[in-house]
């Protein structure tokens, strides 16, 4: 028995690795542009993790609702929240990239701290959505 299908390995490597890797890029360009390493206030509150947040869970609940199964009650609890913080990503990006351009931001620790949680909450979702139409794919 396989603790992890094939697909959600493949997903893993291909999809969050790889959308990980221009932040990687952006974070070492700005230590050699600066000669210091950035602050995660003003590395991380440009909202770039929640457009991540936002692929992986259109991506994931694609790949859910595209199997057509009828799921079971905790199922479509997992998919929902998949769906919920799909969507706080996307109404909450254009905020804080507004607030950013205009100099607003009055907390911009606190939009760290949001934007890492949420982009947690959205990678653990997505990965369970991925492995539920992994699950129905090998069936």
């Amino acid at each position: 028995m396989e603790i992890l299908p094939r697909e959600v390995i493949i997903w893993l490597l291909f999809t969050v690795v790889v959308s990980i890797i221009p932040l990687i890029f952006d974070y070492c360009a700005k230590i050699i542009t600066t000669q210091q390493r950035p602050k995660s206030k003003d590395f991380l509150c440009d909202g770039q993790l929640l457009l991540i947040s936002v692929a992986f869970g259109a991506e994931s609940m694609g790949n859910v609702l595209f199997t057509g199964k009828l799921y079971e009650t905790w199922q479509i609890i997992i998919i929902g929240a998949c769906f919920l913080t799909t969507l706080c990503a996307g109404i909450l990006y254009p905020f804080i990239v507004n607030t950013r351009q205009n100099s607003t931001m009055k907390d911009p620790e606190f939009v760290v701290r949001i934007t890492v949680i949420l982009f947690l909450c959205s990678l653990g979702t997505s990965l369970v959505c991925k492995w539920l139409s992994s699950q129905v794919s090998s069936n």
